[in-house]
């Protein structure tokens, strides 16, 4: 016997501020929750899960010229909820889990002539594992109407999952979060219904929690 039930809502509102300044903010509320049983009372299939996830956000879009844009934003998210499966007995007993998240970001993004840029910081602080601090910084350059060469600089943050951290036989309570640094480097070709991509990349990681 399986069950589960899944229920969502969201709600936005965007609207001007200025002529250059657009503002929204959204909320959105889930709930999942599950129940699994099968034949065999021992089966590691028998148990129970629900979670409660909140999400609430506010963004804003500036445009500081005619082609340069800077985002800057809040959120937080809130996940509550309980499972079987993260006993560490199997005895079938309930075990709790939460967490909050909160993250700002400002971002900065034009297109001059031949040139084209992003530049990103975004901060995630996380209850129980820390938090860090992620960048991204890229450029364009039109060689001409075809041809574009980019280079990319960024670095990455993920935070261990519930299940990273509790599930039974593949869980360890002492992850540490996963950090990431990448570069890359490319040559572009759009032409007609043609278009070409060469890359070159490297992405260096630590602290990596699965492959």
């Amino acid at each position: 016997l399986e069950k589960s039930e899944l229920v969502a809502g969201n709600a936005s509102a965007r609207m001007p501020v200025t002529t250059e300044w657009v503002t929204q903010l959204a909320a959105g509320l889930s709930r999942d929750s599950s129940t699994n049983v099968v034949s065999d009372p021992a089966s590691f299939n028998n148990g129970e899960f629900s979670a409660d996830n909140l999400t609430v956000s506010w963004t804003n879009d500036v445009d500081l010229a005619r082609t340069v844009r800077a985002q800057v934003g809040v959120e937080y998210l809130r996940q509550e909820g309980e499972s079987t499966s993260y006993d560490p007995s199997f005895s079938g007993q309930s075990q709790g889990f939460t967490r909050s998240v909160g993250s700002v970001w400002v971002g900065l993004s034009g297109d001059q002539g031949p040139h084209q840029f992003q530049l990103n910081v975004r901060r995630d602080q996380y209850s129980d594992v820390d938090g860090a601090t992620s960048a991204l910084a890229a450029y364009g350059y039109k060689l001409d109407p075809s041809w574009r060469v980019t280079a990319q600089l960024s670095n990455a943050f993920r935070a261990p999952s519930f299940n990273d951290l509790y599930f039974p036989f593949f869980g360890n309570p002492d992850l540490e979060p996963e950090h990431s640094a990448s570069g890359e480097l490319g040559l572009q070709y759009v032409g007609g219904q043609t278009t070409m991509r060469l890359a070159l990349y490297r992405t260096d990681t630590r602290d990596l929690i699965v492959y």
